[in-house]
């Protein structure tokens, strides 16, 4: 007889017994009302069910508020980016060029730097086309609001919406498919949630 040992890190961690607890007693709610069929009982079953829903979120948001301060300190980044890698990838020696191959890093970077100093520069507009006039007033229109905070989403709405939607392959005018946003992993979407609920706080 062989005995397979496998490492426990790719298994959640153990929840607290409060979440436990709740999780317990609203399987128990739902398998009485199921016997029952009360409408009593279906209200506290629905009650339940949206406070372990809440606490849970809580929970695995705090988890990945703890996460991102972690992978912030330090070079601990790379503990959790590091295996997306391939180990077999070749090492960039230079890049060919007509020129010959340009191994000077300097030189490499520069035209990088340029690129994007450009790219994300303050745009310039041409106010001999009224399009750009209507952007920009409007722009400076919105600018003088004040910041108006937003209600905050929970992951359990994302999950939801996201459920809803058709599962297509075709795209929107930013060039995203509901058939890509469906295989956006579970973290990215924690991530995207908190990001969003952090903004929505002060309105920006």
């Amino acid at each position: 007889r062989v005995s397979e040992f496998l490492p426990v890190t790719k298994y959640r961690s153990l929840w607290p017994p409060y979440l436990v607890t709740l999780a317990k007693k609203q399987n128990k709610l739902r398998k009485k009302y199921r016997k029952t069929r009360v409408l009593k009982d279906l209200e506290e079953y629905i009650h339940w069910k949206r406070v372990y829903a809440d606490e849970r979120c809580l929970y695995q948001q705090k988890q990945t508020e703890n996460q991102l301060a972690w992978i912030a300190q330090g070079n601990n980044i790379w503990k959790v980016v590091h295996p997306i890698f391939h180990p077999y990838s070749p090492a960039l020696s230079g890049l060919t060029t007509h020129e010959g191959i340009i191994k000077n890093p300097q030189t490499i970077v520069d035209p990088l730097a340029d690129h994007y100093e450009k790219h994300f520069e303050t745009p310039t507009h041409d106010y001999g086309i009224s399009a750009h006039v209507e952007a920009t007033e409007a722009y400076t229109n919105i600018s003088y609001l004040p910041n108006i905070p937003l209600e905050q989403i929970s992951i359990d709405e994302v999950h939801s919406a996201l459920k809803r939607t058709q599962n297509k392959r075709s795209t929107d005018c930013d060039g995203i498919s509901a058939f890509h946003l469906k295989q956006i992993p579970e973290e990215f979407i924690k991530i995207i949630t908190i990001g969003f609920n952090k903004m929505a706080e002060t309105g920006t």
